[in-house]
């Protein structure tokens, strides 16, 4: 496949997400997401048992940002010193450090609710 057909693919692939997304930022500013939020919840709480508990606090941890630091720091050293790839750490650095700024700019942009659940 050349790369052609890859960047179109992909471009398609962003295009999908990007109305995907908008929809459901319609939904949220609507304030219609609540119930589907509220379907969700009891679903996957319907789940619920203490082996998974520990499960997703384990990928909780993981994505705590301390983890995220030494998980960087470790994959920045891996990809210099070992592999050997200098431009795929502009890459990862601009990856890692794009996502944070985005999560930050949608979190003002969308004030969103949390949904408590009280047993």
């Amino acid at each position: 496949m050349s790369l052609k057909s890859h960047l179109f693919i992909a471009f398609i692939i962003s295009l999908v997400s990007l109305v995907g997304f908008s929809v459901v930022a319609v939904f949220i500013s609507d304030k219609k997401i609540i119930d589907f939020d509220s379907d969700i919840i009891s679903f996957i709480q319907g789940f619920e048992s203490p082996p998974l508990t520990v499960i997703m606090k384990f990928f909780t941890f993981i994505g705590s940002a301390p983890c995220v630091v030494v998980i960087s720091i470790l994959l920045l050293f891996f990809l210099y010193k070992v592999l050997k790839h200098r431009l795929e750490l502009i890459l990862f650095i601009s990856v890692v450090a794009g996502s944070a700024i985005l999560n930050q700019i949608l979190k003002q942009v969308f004030h969103r609710v949390r949904l408590i659940f009280i047993d």
